[in-house]
């Protein structure tokens, strides 16, 4: 089954197609298990809220602190460990345009997870090439062999009952290679004439986390990334948009694709018991377009 997800960001619809088999294994067990963070003290958690007073607040999805030293902090509620999410990564201005130009994905959008145990709070890429049958013998050698990976560790500055607190700021304003707008050296795009991307030294003096806003259903974070280059009279600067985003629990029901109509597709390995190999077949990619539940009534009755 497959998941679909609608979502706006400053006023833009986006529509993104993804699989829904892996995550429910990362949400519920993660690489090393959603253990339930250790608790702490009141009066250590009394000091760290303290130390947060002067902080900006962003109430939403996960609470969001960023203080007057520029550090960003994440309230994950235990309730957000058992999503699954829409990592956006987009280039919201920048100061040449060898690479990219404003508004573009540096990097396709990721689905993610959250994990934790007593000390860290894991954020996993889902893994959705390889599927099984959650009633076939072999899953469960299945999820051994396919585990979603780690794609960041944080570190929880503090908790309580119903949370924990992690800062995000190095992840979002560093020199985070997963998300980053560097383009890595490609000798394939190098023989078919092109030419190597911008070639960049990061330095976090003149990098920081710049905005951020929060939603019931995502969270935006606005950051700005400063690189030497070579040539000291072209400095590259970055303005970067990341969005992360709750997708629905409930998938969007899948459509095989079929060659004799044209539709973009997404390549899937079926492993079954009951074959003698690994069945290849393909989705399409569809867009779940649907009304809001308060406007159900008027779509049906043919207002737009």
């Amino acid at each position: 089954m497959n998941r679909f997800v609608r979502f706006t960001v400053k006023g833009v619809l986006v529509m993104l197609f993804f699989s829904a088999f892996a995550p429910a294994f990362a949400a519920s067990k993660g690489l090393l298990g959603n253990v339930a963070s250790k608790v702490s003290s009141s009066k250590d958690t009394a000091d760290f809220k303290k130390s947060l007073k002067d902080a900006q607040v962003f109430e939403g999805m996960f609470n969001a602190y960023l203080d007057k030293k520029g550090k960003l902090l994440f309230e994950i509620p235990d309730s957000a460990f058992s999503h699954t999410y829409l990592l956006v990564n987009r280039i919201k201005g920048l100061s040449r345009t060898d690479d990219y130009v404003a508004g573009q994905m540096c990097s396709a959008p990721r689905l993610i997870t959250f994990s934790k145990d007593q000390q860290n709070v894991y954020m996993h890429l889902v893994q959705t090439e390889n599927e099984v049958d959650p009633s076939d013998p072999i899953s469960a050698s299945f999820e051994r062999n396919f585990i979603n990976p780690v794609l960041k560790g944080f570190k929880i500055t503090n908790a309580d009952s119903s949370s924990v607190f992690i800062d995000v700021t190095s992840f979002f304003a560093g020199n985070e290679k997963s998300i980053s707008p560097i383009k890595e050296s490609n000798p394939l795009t190098k023989l078919l004439g092109g030419r190597d991307g911008i070639k960049g030294t990061f330095y976090s003096d003149g990098s920081a986390v710049t905005a951020v806003k929060a939603f019931p259903l995502n969270l935006e974070v606005e950051s700005q990334l400063a690189y030497t280059t070579k040539n000291a009279l072209q400095p590259y600067t970055v303005l970067m948009s990341r969005s992360i985003v709750m997708l629905p629990d409930d998938p969007m029901r899948s459509r095989l694709q079929d060659n004799r109509v044209g539709y973009f597709s997404t390549d899937k390995y079926l492993y079954s018991s009951n074959l003698d190999r690994i069945k290849p077949y393909a989705l399409i990619h569809r867009h779940r377009l649907e009304p809001r539940e308060e406007d159900i009534d008027a779509y049906f009755a043919g207002k737009l």
